[in-house]
This record gives structure tokens, C-alpha cells and sequence, in this order.
């Protein structure tokens, strides 16, 4: 049986809602700045975009990670998810659709591969030493040098 989470109003100690049950612990919450939306992660693989009202409704549900969920943030002026998954990699939501926008992968030694579901990437750090890696997983499609876009994560963010 999932746990019951209650929001209160941190000024008047008003309890503003219960959310629905869950499977399991939030890690990780965070609020919209017009504390109208709140998000939620914990152990199962999925972002959870709630309404703040007397239901704590969840909008949205946002799933790709592999395992739990460590952090959640609100970014581009509320328009963007970040999501941490505890298998290492951050990915990008749009909040309005809940549409998968970009995984940032890290590896172990340094470097790093940004893509997107649309065939576009970017990297650094000497990731082009793990681009073999690319065929077993991080990606659908072998690399095509013409899908790199310089700065791809930066302007998803602001876009």
C-alpha cells in the first residue's frame, strides 16, 4: 500500500492538500516559482508534475529514467523539468507536455554526451573516446557528425 504526502503553507501551517498515493519515498521535490506546481521524485523511475490545489493532482507523469529518481528541478523559467536518475544520467522535460526533450549522459573518467530524441547530440569532456559506447544503449542511432549542435543542452533550456 502506497504512503499518503501532505502539502501545508509553510506561513499559516494550513494543510493545502493530500497527494495521491505513491509507491514508494519522495528523494526530491520542488515547487514552481509561482507555487502553483510542485514536482516529485523518489525511488520509481518517474517525474510526477502536480497541480497545488486541495488534491494535490498530479498532471503529469514523466518516465524514461532507469531507476529512481535522486533530484528534481524546475529550470527555464518553469517551462523546463531536470530530472537526476540514480543510473547517472539528467534528462530534460518540457513541463507544459511533459515531452522528453534531451539525456545528458556522464562517464566515468570524465566527458559527456548530450542527446535527443530527434537525433541531435552534443559532447565534450573526451567523450569522443566512449562514442563506441553509443551502439550499446546511450543512443538509438550511431553518432552522424551532422547532428551535433554545440551548446544543445544550454538552448533547450532557454528555448
Amino acid at each position: 500500500m502506497g504512503a499518503f504526502r501532505a502539502v501545508h503553507e509553510i506561513a499559516s501551517g494550513k494543510r493545502l492538500g493530500e497527494g495521491p498515493p505513491s509507491s514508494g519515498w519522495i528523494y526530491s521535490l520542488a515547487f514552481s516559482r509561482d507555487g502553483e506546481k510542485l514536482l516529485t521524485g523518489g525511488p520509481y523511475a518517474t517525474v510526477t508534475l502536480c497541480a497545488v490545489d486541495a488534491e494535490l493532482s498530479a498532471v503529469r507523469r514523466m518516465e524514461g529514467h532507469v531507476g529512481g529518481i535522486a533530484s528534481v528541478a524546475f529550470a527555464g523559467g518553469d517551462r523546463r523539468v531536470v530530472s537526476a536518475g540514480g543510473e547517472g544520467t539528467v534528462r530534460l522535460w518540457d513541463a507544459a507536455t511533459g515531452a522528453h526533450l534531451a539525456t545528458a549522459h556522464f562517464f566515468e573518467g570524465g566527458g559527456w554526451l548530450v542527446t535527443t530524441p530527434d537525433g541531435r547530440y552534443d559532447l565534450g569532456g573526451g567523450a569522443e573516446r566512449f562514442c563506441s559506447l553509443v551502439g550499446e544503449g546511450l543512443a538509438h542511432e550511431p553518432l552522424d557528425p551532422k547532428g551535433r549542435t554545440p551548446g544543445l543542452f544550454r538552448s533547450l533550456l532557454v528555448e
